[in-house]
């Protein structure tokens, strides 16, 4: 997942434990699975850190969609 993150230019450790966060919660392919995480991953007018905090951010609200789902 290392070698992932750093595709995408994302190379801090903190930014890189959010993108293997990321990988662990919705599995090793997630960056091509889910088309909103390949815009966020692939958004020329973000750096590495920018798409990593934009990454966790979208998770966050990735999740909070499917909780009030099921409420």
């Amino acid at each position: 997942q290392v070698s992932r993150a750093a595709g995408y230019d994302i190379v801090a450790e903190a930014d890189v434990a959010r993108y293997v966060a990321t990988a662990a919660l919705l599995g090793e392919e997630f960056d091509v699975e889910y088309p909103a995480a390949q815009d966020v991953l692939t958004d020329p007018d973000l750096d590495g850190p920018g798409r990593a905090g934009m990454l966790e951010a979208w998770v966050v609200a990735f999740f909070q969609a499917l909780q009030e789902e099921g409420e």
